[in-house]
């Protein structure tokens, strides 16, 4: 189990989580918008911890920015995690 914590999520296992699309994931991430990832060896990989993390900003309805601007982005609403495990 242990082992399973510390694997990161592709954006399958994410949109899976979320009940998402995975494209839904992946424009997310390409406009900074999500959880933090990490890129090996081309494709993206979530910390376990960073979801959790985001997870728990949106539950407390921190709602992030897009990073070009102060103004919340209307594409957080189709990313919003529908339900947290």
């Amino acid at each position: 189990m242990e082992n399973y914590l510390n694997t990161p999520l592709t954006p399958h296992d994410l949109a899976r989580r979320w009940n998402k699309s995975e494209m839904a994931i992946r424009l997310a991430s390409a406009v900074g918008l999500g959880p933090r990832y990490v890129k090996v060896d081309g494709e993206l990989r979530y910390a376990l911890e960073e979801v959790q993390r985001y997870e728990r900003t949106r539950q407390a309805g921190l709602l992030p920015v897009h990073p070009s601007s102060q103004r919340q982005s209307p594409f957080l609403s189709f990313i919003q995690p529908q339900t947290f495990p």
